[in-house]
């Protein structure tokens, strides 16, 4: 269950990073049409999209800002990393120092910007995200995990934390 568990939030995530690129894709077949509108939607309840601050392929944004693309691409790869590494199933949690040292730098850059204080440029962004993704994807994996046995076995209901 754990396993297939992985795999399959993997290939959501995979998916995810692929919806990236429609706007691209759409482009190349001549314009801007659905697959574009899509992708643009897809991310607009996530990220602000603002052009300025996103890549661009052949001058058409990705779907996401630079900051929430390293987001996603470093969610990914910690995913992948942790599954490889410890096992898709593992329980192991990471350390809760090292995620948060790997959030400081995006909370920081992002707090600057926001404030006016700072305007960071792509690469920087979606170094801070690639960095934040990382930690979160590795160290939610036991975390998910643990919540699966839990559900599986009924546990929540047991331990009063389902309402």
């Amino acid at each position: 269950m754990l396993r297939l568990s992985f795999t399959l939030m993997l290939a959501w995530l995979t998916l995810l990073l692929c919806g990236l690129f429609l706007p691209w894709l759409d482009l190349l077949r001549g314009g801007s049409g659905l697959a574009s509108t899509l992708a643009y939607l897809a991310g607009r309840p996530f990220c602000h999209q603002i052009p300025g601050r996103s890549f661009c392929l052949a001058g058409v944004p990705l779907a996401l800002c630079a900051r929430c693309t390293g987001l996603l691409l470093g969610f990914w790869w910690g995913w992948l990393g942790a599954g490889i590494f410890q096992g898709p199933a593992t329980l192991k949690p990471e350390s809760r120092s090292l995620l948060i040292a790997a959030m400081l730098p995006l909370v920081i850059d992002g707090t600057l910007n926001f404030l006016g204080l700072a305007n960071s440029p792509n690469g920087w962004r979606s170094v801070t995200g690639l960095l934040a993704g990382g930690a979160l994807g590795a160290g939610l994996l036991p975390a998910w995990n643990q919540m699966l046995l839990l559900l599986r076995a009924g546990g929540l209901a047991e331990s009063g934390h389902a309402e």
